[in-house]
């Protein structure tokens, strides 16, 4: 057999070594094409994630503007309580400065009268006292003995009555010609 030579190289070698490379190039083309479709796999799944991605910040971006408006509805609602509570609590702040006012209104009015009663009824007291300090003991005595003398004579005067109307019980029971009658002509 004769080999044959192709610039200094075997045919058979040269075709098995290019066989080998066919082979080899063909695995790497299936590798290729297995790692084009994890790629292509990959890309896709990039893509889906990308998109969700954008999603989630669409949704953030949202709920942020969501969040923005509630908090701004919010403050806008603690204000107007807010400016409630601060009317309420003034106007009651009022009413209770008012009362406080007409209470003080009527301390002072209650002072005055308590001062003014006071001064009268010590001036009456006084006077009572220097009544009763004016009051002449012997004159009393003296009273009490008129008063006594008085009452004497009123309880005789009532003895006297009563022997009177006694008297006039027993005249009504008496005859009238039982009574002599005098004649002085």
């Amino acid at each position: 057999m004769k080999k044959q030579l192709l610039f200094g190289y075997s045919k058979s070698k040269t075709d098995d070594y290019i066989v080998s490379l066919l082979e080899e190039k063909e695995g790497i083309q299936k590798k290729l094409n297995y790692y084009m479709d994890i790629s292509e796999s990959l890309k896709e799944q990039v893509k889906v994630y990308q998109s969700r991605e954008e999603e989630i910040t669409q949704i953030l971006v949202e709920a942020r503007k969501s969040a923005d408006k509630i908090i701004l509805d919010a403050k806008k609602e603690a204000d107007k309580l807010m400016r409630g509570v601060e009317d309420d609590v003034q106007q009651r702040l009022e009413v209770a400065e008012k009362d406080i006012r007409l209470l003080s209104d009527l301390k002072q009015q209650i002072l005055v009268q308590e001062q003014s009663m006071k001064h009268s009824v010590e001036k009456l007291l006084n006077d009572y006292l220097n009544a009763v300090m004016s009051i002449d003991v012997r004159l009393l005595s003296e009273q009490e003995e008129e008063v006594s003398d008085k009452i004497e004579e009123s309880q005789e005067t009532i003895q006297k009555n009563r022997k009177i109307i006694s008297f006039s019980k027993e005249y009504n029971n008496i005859e009238k010609e039982s009574i002599p009658i005098y004649n002085f002509d």
